[in-house]
């Protein structure tokens, strides 16, 4: 009897351990699968922060294309008209009174004729046209009272000083080659350009004038 007790404590003792085992390796089981899940679980996690990583990186990488605002037409440009100019007027200047001998070939710069020229000649060149021009006029400038005393022979007396000159200008043939003189540089100087206004094209002033024509003893009129 007793060992019959004896034997099924020993059966109970037996399925309580046995029991137990199971129980440890059931845990022991489940605490690996918890494991396992977790290590999975975060190799999934670091997969899906690594691939984002990358994305994120990739898209940060790439070109920003900005597209081209749409172009609008231009205003076709107006032509440009000219704008009329208004004609100068010419301007005119005072005639500034001689005080030295011009030089040969002087323009008279403030003449209402086409741009005109005249000659200070000298006196070898005016005794050789005085010989050679048979249609030569010598106008001598100086004062009537002047002139009556002594004067190149054959020449004419229009004073440039008191208007005889100025009257008698319209009727001059203007072609024609004319030999000037006076006996004041200033005096030559006035007649010679009222003659270049009034548009005579051959007009030889005598340098020296009167005064070096009696020197050399040429061909003079007195009375």
């Amino acid at each position: 009897m007793k060992h019959n007790i004896n034997h099924q404590g020993h059966i109970l003792n037996h399925h309580k351990i046995g029991h137990n085992n199971k129980v440890k390796s059931a845990k022991n089981n489940l605490t690996l699968i918890i494991l396992v899940v977790g290590i999975v679980l975060i190799s999934i996690f670091l997969v899906y922060f690594l691939v984002k990583t990358y994305n994120n990186s990739t898209k940060d990488n790439d070109p920003i294309i900005v597209p081209n605002p749409p172009t609008t037409p231009s205003e076709p440009s107006t032509p440009n008209t000219p704008e009329p100019t208004t004609p100068t007027t010419p301007t005119t200047t005072e005639p500034t009174s001689p005080s030295t001998p011009t030089t040969p070939s002087t323009p008279v710069q403030d003449s209402p004729y086409e741009r005109t020229f005249y000659n200070d000649i000298t006196l070898i060149n005016a005794k050789k046209l005085y010989d050679e021009n048979k249609e030569l006029i010598v106008i001598d400038f100086s004062a009537s009272a002047v002139y009556k005393i002594s004067r190149i022979k054959n020449s004419v007396n229009y004073p440039a000083d008191d208007g005889s000159l100025d009257n008698i200008i319209p009727t001059l043939d203007k072609t024609k080659t004319y030999l000037v003189y006076a006996r004041q540089e200033a005096t030559s100087l006035t007649g010679t350009k009222k003659m270049m206004d009034a548009g005579f094209k051959n007009v030889n002033r005598l340098k020296g004038n009167y005064g070096i024509w009696i020197t050399e003893g040429y061909p003079i009129e007195k009375g």
